[in-house]
């Protein structure tokens, strides 16, 4: 049975080889081991290192996959995969919202000229999400034009709108003019890869998600969950398509609860019951090895919202069981629809893959 990965991550050596010379002196600075592995970065406009400045660098991974494309098609056959989705390895590139407007476009656009590079030449292995530069809507939408007519099926977004000045975010929805990205991506069918885990950054939700929660205080990863839920935007954008990656599934249960109850009490502004949404307009990547969040998901919103990952080539809780996802899979013991859906079929509707 064919099995594509919808969640891996890729560092390539060139990243920043097409940003004009003008911004050369400020980029980061990658410093990489005798396999090519990031080991550390120098760069003093990282966001996280705002946090916690004692936090060093680490990306999580050992596996020369990372950014060895031979290296990484040979796992292949221990992951037991067929097709993998590209996604910035975002430990590596997770202050992209963080610089100047103009920087970060150049560097968006230089990464997504190497990943589509990979996919061109490896069109049976590989498709890739591209990056936006959010920083400004303008540019974001230069590049997007660029991205459809390079053939991209999805862009790749954070989870929360970063104000470099405060060193802290917001809900993706108070993102002045965000509504025109969300036109443009419904209208030509572009997916939206939201990434949980891209920054650490403190953010406060909305005056509906506030009201939702009670005044309870509530990680950012949940708070772009409920954004999405909360802010009408499913109602704006009917055909829009998002996809809830890294480890989304675990959070999914109580906060599918939580809006239930805030929709019952009519504390949401959305039209629909959130089922809705979570049936019609969002796609979320599962950790296979957690049964019962698997279980759940699909006794709630079916086995067609649900996308097979791995998470390689990462050795954090979301990537620790790479090697056994697949006979994992196997193990959940689903109808063969599930199965199939998980393995491989919604993702080939979804991304267009046939």
């Amino acid at each position: 049975m064919r099995i594509i990965d919808c969640d891996s991550h890729f560092l390539t050596c060139d990243i920043y080889k097409n940003i004009e010379e003008q911004y050369q002196q400020f980029l980061p600075r990658y410093v990489f081991d005798s396999h090519n592995r990031v080991i550390d970065i120098q760069f003093d406009q990282d966001p996280c290192a705002f946090e916690d400045p004692t936090n060093k660098f680490n990306n999580y991974c050992d596996e020369a996959g990372i950014n060895n494309i031979d290296i990484r098609l040979n796992d292949f056959k221990k992951l037991k995969i067929d097709l993998q989705l590209l996604a910035p390895q975002e430990r590596a590139m997770r202050f992209n919202y963080s610089v100047e407007k103009n920087l970060a476009a150049a560097m968006a656009h230089s990464y997504n000229i190497e990943i589509k590079k990979i996919v061109d030449q490896y069109p049976d292995k590989f498709f890739a999400v591209a990056l936006v530069p959010l920083q400004d809507i303008e540019l974001a939408l230069k590049e997007i034009k660029w991205i459809i007519s390079n053939n991209f099926k999805a862009i790749y977004i954070d989870c929360v709108s970063y104000n470099p000045a405060q060193f802290a975010g917001c809900p993706i929805s108070n993102q002045e003019r965000i509504d025109e990205i969300f036109a443009i991506c419904e209208e030509k069918e572009l997916i939206i890869y939201q990434h949980h885990f891209m920054h650490k950054i403190t953010s406060n939700g909305n005056n509906t998600i506030n009201d939702v929660l009670n005044g309870n205080p509530i990680s950012r990863v949940r708070i772009s969950i409920y954004d999405w839920i909360t802010n009408g935007t499913f109602d704006r954008f009917p055909k829009l398509r998002v996809i809830f990656s890294e480890t989304a599934e675990k959070f999914i249960k109580p906060i599918f609860e939580n809006l239930k109850s805030a929709y019952n009490e009519t504390k949401l502004i959305c039209k629909e019951d959130p089922i809705v949404y979570f049936k019609k307009n969002i796609f979320i990547t599962i950790e296979v090895e957690n049964k019962d969040n698997v279980y759940y998901l699909i006794n709630q919103f079916g086995s067609d919202r649900l996308l097979f990952n791995t998470d390689y080539p990462h050795v954090d809780p979301a990537g620790s069981n790479k090697w056994n996802d697949v006979d994992d899979l196997y193990k959940l013991e689903l109808s063969q629809k599930d199965l199939e859906n998980i393995a491989f079929r919604n993702a080939e509707k979804l991304f267009k893959l046939i």
